[in-house]
């Protein structure tokens, strides 16, 4: 009996979270520190010098806005704040690496003040609500980003550049929530907080080797 219940239950909450996604809504969300993944680690000595974390205007305000890849809440829209969420997880990772920190701008103006100038650019975002690796009893909220990472000199000359994907990241299962936007928020957040840290660490040892430690 008691047994049964319990699946009576489950069943009621999985027949609640299908009708909350079978509404089509759109949620916003935006950066929240708490969300983010472990920053990068100590480095072996700290670069000299202070970086410039700069994006455009239309960059630093980008806001992506879509439909899931996944059935599940294919009726849904998220509006995630991905320019936001770039800008501060980039200027708390690379104020790891540099003696002096950051400084971020929309404008490369006093480029010559900095050591270098980083840019760092998302340029696809997915996200899910994947109930299928369940088997119907519960979601698994996704996301997944790639972002460009353009290294500049204080002459706006480039010195390095590369790609970053996360892959898919997955957030904490659950079978009923009263947010589920912000449980992609949080994967998101983890999965940028990946990407920047390996391109910091990559700018890190660039820089370390390339003979500029002035």
């Amino acid at each position: 009996m008691g047994r049964e219940v319990e699946n009576k239950k489950l069943a009621r909450l999985l027949i609640m979270a299908s009708m909350l996604f079978a509404v089509g809504c759109t949620s916003t969300v935006n950066y929240n520190q708490s969300y983010e993944g472990p920053l990068i680690g100590a480095v072996p000595q700290l670069l000299e010098g202070k970086a410039l974390i700069y994006a455009s205007v239309d960059d630093d305000q980008y806001v992506f806005s879509g439909n899931p890849t996944s059935l599940t809440g294919a009726a849904t829209t998220l509006e995630i704040s991905l320019g936001e969420i770039t800008r501060e997880i980039s200027k708390r990772v690379f104020n790891r690496i540099f003696s002096e920190g950051t400084e971020h701008s929309n404008s490369m103006s006093n480029a010559a003040d900095f050591r270098v100038v980083v840019n760092l650019r998302t340029n696809q975002f997915n996200y899910a609500y994947n109930q299928l690796q369940n088997v119907g009893l519960a979601i698994t909220p996704q996301a997944s980003v790639s972002i460009d990472l353009l290294l500049m000199d204080n002459e706006g000359v480039a010195l390095f550049r590369n790609t970053y994907e996360s892959g898919i990241v997955d957030g904490d299962i659950y079978v009923l929530s009263g947010a589920p936007a912000e449980r992609i928020n949080r994967a998101a957040h983890e999965a940028i907080t990946e990407v920047v840290n390996r391109a910091a660490t990559d700018v890190y040892y660039f820089l370390s080797n390339s003979g500029d430690e002035s």
